[in-house]
């Protein structure tokens, strides 16, 4: 991705012909930039829309709703972030210190166990099995039952 003030159409061609993802000329919104990011991840993962539908649980980003069997689950904002975080790649494990980037700034101080509380909550409302740990490593979405 291009993040750059050249704005002349020759320069955005270029840019993509030199094989860029997209080209965002600034100044720009950050919440663009966000929603451009997650485009070219959704790309990356073959992707044509942002729900991802998994094991029967179904996950929304533009619109933060998460369904299981097609029933609403509340979720607040940081349980939602750990989920969209498992859920995005299935089978792939991810570590206390990864999920902890994806609910806190730089600036925010990480409680000793947060993520694992997010994690039970996510395991209550969901079912107990649809959050898996691996002892030592951190926690998947398994790719079936």
């Amino acid at each position: 991705m291009i993040l750059t003030a050249r704005d002349a159409i020759s320069d955005r061609v270029e840019g993509l012909d030199a094989g860029a993802d997209d080209y965002l000329v600034k100044p720009f919104e950050l919440s663009e930039l966000e929603a451009r990011i997650r485009a070219v991840l959704r790309r990356k993962a073959g992707r044509a829309t942002t729900v991802i539908d998994h094991l029967g649980v179904t996950l929304d980003p533009a619109t933060h709703e998460v369904r299981r069997d097609g029933c609403v689950v509340e979720l607040s904002p940081r349980e939602f972030a750990v989920l969209h975080a498992l859920m995005e790649h299935p089978g792939r494990i991810l570590s206390r210190a990864q999920l902890e980037e994806r609910l806190y700034g730089w600036d925010e101080e990480v409680g000793s166990n947060v993520v694992e509380v997010h994690i039970h909550s996510l395991r209550r409302k969901l079912g107990a099995d649809f959050i898996r740990n691996v002892r030592g490593v951190g926690y998947r979405v398994p790719l079936a039952r």
